[in-house]
């Protein structure tokens, strides 16, 4: 069965998706290095995660997000501080708890969002988001853009 995605040009389907999307959109995606996200195995060039929205660009070309790790990073600085725990009794998608990595934000390219995201998996609360929100700008990794 089609759906209207399947009569919209590629260009019209990444700005319905990129506009549609918002902070605390939860997404499942195959993510590589030119995410930041490190494969696990020395022969994989990819791996799935779990991927919290936090913003935009104002002209839609990139997509700023945070990862959902199953347990805390011992590779970042402050790692206590910078991961804030989220409850699989409370977020359906997740099989265990886990935790929103805090550390930074991570880029992609809208483009790339659009065409390969697997699924929306759901919704962080706001409660939830705003302390979220408030980790990342209290992070030691975190530097202002001009």
């Amino acid at each position: 069965m089609a759906s209207i995605g399947d009569f919209l040009s590629r260009e019209d389907k990444r700005e319905v998706i990129v506009e549609s999307v918002a902070c605390g959109d939860v997404f499942k995606m195959n993510l590589t290095i030119e995410e930041g996200i490190q494969p696990k195995h020395e022969n994989e060039v990819s791996r799935d995660k779990y991927l919290v929205i936090i913003d935009k660009t104002d002209t839609g070309d990139f997509i700023g997000f945070s990862v959902v790790n199953s347990k805390i990073n011992n590779n970042i600085k402050d790692n206590h501080l910078s991961h804030y725990p989220i409850s699989a009794k409370k977020y359906d998608f997740l099989s265990h708890n886990s935790f929103i990595d805090c550390s930074e934000i991570k880029e992609i390219k809208a483009d790339r969002f659009a065409y390969n995201f697997d699924t929306s998996c759901g919704k962080i609360e706001d409660y939830d988001m705003n302390l979220v929100i408030e980790a990342i700008k209290n992070s030691k990794n975190m530097t202002p853009k001009n």
